[in-house]
């Protein structure tokens, strides 16, 4: 663990420009701000950022910050009582010596289904895919009759977030994916034209396809029964 004590980085300088003046720099509840910056192995950088902005979030409000620099190190500005968690961290990471991580692209398929009551169940799906999801769809809830609302695709760099913005529909992914044991972790937001919209975080191995939430149409207005939010992710291979 290095500790910085002439702010000589730039970032670190346009973070702390404050500390120009005698005035101490505190957080909202009036704890004093350290800066630190740390040393992580390679490929490392950028998932330890993620954990560790997520893990400063207490409900609306963020305990620390965390910047990557171009080389690969970790900024944080946080109260001392979170900097000593933070150092035991990254000094487990660096004493357990692991692989180093290479650029991986995560792809996101996004479905949104209109579900319809039906007599007699459906064997017709909007996408080959989804056959198994609704079939089990269709046996927790009944017959229905599934049209396609929309369907987007969204590639982001492990652990980097991406959003597109296309026919009403809005949709904020940052996944990451854990090579050793396979799985896929992300935090999606989506919203819908009409207001409807959701939150998660997921974890699901590549090629998995899960109902996200489901949005029922408890008004009667609107031309189906059930809106289903479908995702399914998947590793793409670097060529």
């Amino acid at each position: 663990m290095l500790r910085i004590a002439t702010l000589a980085l730039p970032i670190a300088l346009s973070l702390f420009s404050a500390c120009t003046t005698p005035q101490q720099v505190m957080d909202p509840a009036g704890n004093e701000m350290v800066l630190e910056a740390y040393s992580v192995p390679v490929g490392y950088a950028g998932i330890m950022a993620s954990a560790l902005s997520r893990s400063m979030a207490i409900g609306t409000e963020k305990v620390g910050r965390v910047i990557e620099t171009p080389d690969g190190q970790l900024i944080v500005v946080a109260p001392q009582s979170v900097q000593v968690g933070v150092s035991r961290l990254i000094d487990q990471l660096n004493t357990s010596k692991p692989p180093i991580r290479t650029p991986t692209n995560i792809r996101m398929d996004y479905w949104l289904v209109h579900g319809t009551r039906a007599a007699e169940p459906s064997t017709a799906y909007p996408a080959p895919a989804l056959a198994e999801t609704l079939d089990a769809v269709q046996h927790a809830e009944g017959p229905m009759h599934f049209e396609l609302f929309a369907h987007k695709v969204l590639t982001s760099l492990d652990e980097q977030k991406a959003r597109i913005s296309s026919d009403g529909l809005f949709i904020e992914q940052e996944a990451s994916w854990n090579s050793a044991g396979g799985a896929i972790t992300a935090e999606v937001s989506i919203d819908a034209t009409g207001g409807t919209g959701m939150r998660t975080d997921i974890r699901l191995q590549p090629g998995q396809v899960v109902v996200l939430g489901e949005v029922a149409d408890i008004a009667g207005d609107q031309p189906f029964d059930t809106l289903y939010y479908i995702v399914s992710p998947s590793v793409v291979a670097a060529r």
